[in-house]
């Protein structure tokens, strides 16, 4: 893992700007104060770009996805809470487990992945859901990196592709 230190707002911004939005789908990003965090970049973009997809897959016709951002003693929290069909009781707390899609052309390892990249740089993913109004997906990360940091290491292999967190 290769850490740098980086704005939270660059990161969002940058991770919006590599999702196609739909026209009808408004994203409205409120991350504007200069938090800086040490992380792999490429790694928590990947984390942002993927709740950010699946924020939109939640709003099937229309919707809202809403960023915020706030700093506690140790961490910044990110926050995407969108205005989709929430998530149903009986898959809630499955969420976060490799090969759980409830999408068509998924293959349920994004949350998985993004979990762990999270947990990796210290912090934690956590979800608020309610049917028929939306989600919240929260993500906190340190504002300072323990001192030994988890080395990279192979999630999942499979015969035809290798996962890596």
């Amino acid at each position: 893992m290769s850490l740098a230190k980086c704005s939270v707002p660059t990161l969002v911004n940058s991770a919006i700007g590599m999702v196609k939005v739909p026209d009808q789908i408004k994203i409205v990003n409120h991350v504007c104060e200069e938090f800086w965090v040490s992380v792999d970049a490429e790694k928590i973009m990947r984390v942002l770009i993927n709740l950010i997809k699946n924020a939109i897959d939640a709003m099937s016709d229309k919707g809202k996805l809403e960023i915020t951002s706030c700093i506690s003693t140790d961490c910044v929290e990110i926050a995407f809470t969108d205005s989709g069909t929430g998530i149903p009781d009986d898959i809630l707390p499955k969420l976060f487990l490799p090969l759980l899609t409830t999408k068509a052309q998924g293959m349920g390892f994004g949350l998985a992945i993004c979990k762990r990249i999270v947990e990796v740089h210290g912090g934690t993913i956590k979800v608020k859901t309610e049917l028929n109004k939306g989600t919240t997906f929260t993500v906190s990360l340190p504002l300072r990196m323990k001192e030994k940091v988890e080395e990279e290491r192979t999630w999942l292999s499979w015969p035809d592709r290798i996962v890596t967190y």
